[in-house]
Protein backbone atom coordinates (compact mmCIF):
# COMPACT_ATOMS: atom_id res chain seq x y z
CA UNK A 1 0.00 0.00 0.00
CA UNK A 2 1.40 3.41 -0.91
CA UNK A 3 0.98 6.60 1.12
CA UNK A 4 -1.88 7.89 -1.04
CA UNK A 5 -3.95 4.75 -0.50
CA UNK A 6 -3.02 4.54 3.17
CA UNK A 7 -3.85 8.19 3.92
CA UNK A 8 -7.16 7.93 2.06
CA UNK A 9 -8.03 4.80 4.05
CA UNK A 10 -7.12 6.48 7.34
CA UNK A 11 -9.23 9.55 6.61
CA UNK A 12 -12.20 7.41 5.60
CA UNK A 13 -11.84 5.03 8.55
CA UNK A 14 -11.20 7.61 11.26
CA UNK A 15 -12.80 10.76 9.88
CA UNK A 16 -15.75 10.53 12.24
CA UNK A 17 -13.36 10.40 15.22
CA UNK A 18 -11.84 13.74 14.22
CA UNK A 19 -13.22 17.11 15.21
CA UNK A 20 -14.57 19.19 12.33
CA UNK A 21 -11.42 21.30 11.93
CA UNK A 22 -9.10 18.28 11.84
CA UNK A 23 -11.40 16.46 9.44
CA UNK A 24 -11.43 19.49 7.12
CA UNK A 25 -7.64 19.77 7.29
CA UNK A 26 -7.17 16.06 6.58
CA UNK A 27 -9.56 16.02 3.62
CA UNK A 28 -8.04 19.27 2.34
CA UNK A 29 -4.59 17.71 2.53
CA UNK A 30 -5.84 14.68 0.57
CA UNK A 31 -7.38 16.96 -2.06
CA UNK A 32 -4.08 18.86 -2.35
CA UNK A 33 -2.07 15.66 -2.76
CA UNK A 34 -0.39 16.10 0.63
CA UNK A 35 -0.95 12.50 1.65
CA UNK A 36 1.72 12.49 4.36
CA UNK A 37 0.07 15.51 6.00
CA UNK A 38 -3.37 13.88 5.89
CA UNK A 39 -2.06 10.70 7.51
CA UNK A 40 -0.22 12.67 10.19
CA UNK A 41 -3.33 14.71 11.03
CA UNK A 42 -5.38 11.55 11.49
CA UNK A 43 -2.68 9.80 13.52
CA UNK A 44 -2.31 12.85 15.74
CA UNK A 45 -5.98 13.67 16.28
CA UNK A 46 -8.02 10.45 15.99
CA UNK A 47 -8.14 8.53 19.24
CA UNK A 48 -8.90 5.21 17.56
CA UNK A 49 -5.81 4.80 15.33
CA UNK A 50 -4.47 1.29 15.95
CA UNK A 51 -0.93 0.19 16.70
CA UNK A 52 -0.93 -1.66 13.37
CA UNK A 53 -1.87 1.53 11.51
CA UNK A 54 0.92 3.41 13.28
CA UNK A 55 3.38 0.67 12.28
CA UNK A 56 2.26 1.05 8.67
CA UNK A 57 2.66 4.83 8.89
CA UNK A 58 6.13 4.43 10.37
CA UNK A 59 7.10 2.06 7.55
CA UNK A 60 5.77 4.45 4.92
CA UNK A 61 7.54 7.40 6.56
CA UNK A 62 10.86 6.15 5.20
CA UNK A 63 9.98 8.13 2.08
CA UNK A 64 8.85 11.29 3.93
CA UNK A 65 10.94 14.41 4.37
CA UNK A 66 12.89 14.62 7.61
CA UNK A 67 10.44 16.91 9.41
CA UNK A 68 7.48 14.61 8.73
CA UNK A 69 9.48 11.60 9.92
CA UNK A 70 10.17 13.33 13.23
CA UNK A 71 6.47 14.12 13.67
CA UNK A 72 5.44 10.52 12.92
CA UNK A 73 7.99 9.15 15.38
CA UNK A 74 6.81 11.55 18.09
CA UNK A 75 3.18 10.51 17.57
CA UNK A 76 4.15 6.84 17.72
CA UNK A 77 6.07 7.38 20.96
CA UNK A 78 3.17 9.25 22.54
CA UNK A 79 0.66 6.59 21.53
CA UNK A 80 2.91 3.80 22.80
CA UNK A 81 3.18 5.28 26.26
Amino acid sequence: MDIEEFATTLVRRHGTALDAASRDMATGALDAGEFEVAAIIVAEDAADVSAEEMEQLLALSADFDEQDVVVVRNIARRLAS
